[in-house]
């Protein structure tokens, strides 16, 4: 965990959910305390589980993270809206063509765990397709693109998550009808407004992050 490098610097404390903390927020960070803004952030790794009672007892001053939805005694926002994709074996230069969620009715599937927020909204789409293939589920996005690169399956994934791939030998297949949004989010302890320095840093990974998916 980085310090600041000045007691008149005020350092922010940012939880992120284990995909934020691997592919986004490091980079993000460096490059915000390299900046000079009278604000160093710090990064903190946490299950998903744990942010938002970690965001709520002040031990960090907000979190970011893919369908991070806030919780009691915590404020929260969207930073940037994404939707859900098919990704399968195949290549990175080639996407094909956007499918609707009943066309994945004869596949084999690559899931999240029931228990997580973002597969819960992947099977409210499901619930509604006939399906005869067991799934296969993993705990990580990174496993469940890993597994559909060997050709094991079809997952779904958030479409925010992709560019973490781009080196992967995998097709992407935008999923529609519906088109079912999926954020990454942003809480922070307390009610109304955020603090100042919270809002510079929520402006800087606004940026940052439009960047990345870029």
């Amino acid at each position: 965990i980085a310090r600041s490098a000045s007691t008149q610097e005020r350092c922010l404390t940012i939880g992120a959910t284990q995909f934020m903390s691997t592919y986004v927020m490091p980079a993000a960070i460096a490059e915000f305390n390299a900046s000079s803004r009278g604000v160093q952030a710090r990064l903190v790794d946490s299950d998903r589980a744990n942010i938002c009672p970690l965001v709520e007892s002040g031990k960090l001053d907000m979190a970011v993270g893919i369908f991070l939805r806030p919780g009691s005694g915590v404020q929260g926002a969207p930073l940037v809206e994404g939707s859900f994709s098919a990704v399968r074996a195949g290549s990175p230069s080639k996407r094909r063509k956007a499918i609707a969620w009943s066309d994945l009715a004869h596949e084999t599937l690559i899931l999240l765990p029931d228990e997580n927020p973002i597969q819960q909204r992947v099977n409210e789409q499901l619930s509604r397709i006939e399906r005869g293939h067991a799934d296969l589920v993993f705990n990580h996005i990174e496993t469940q693109v890993a597994m559909a690169e060997t050709g094991a399956g079809v997952a779904i994934v958030p479409s925010l998550a992709l560019p973490a791939f781009r080196r992967r030998k995998i097709e992407v297949q935008d999923l529609i009808d519906p088109i079912v949004p999926l954020e990454i989010w942003q809480i922070w302890n307390g009610a109304g407004r955020q603090r100042d320095d919270m809002a510079t840093f929520t402006d800087f990974l606004k940026r940052y992050i439009a960047q990345w998916a870029g």
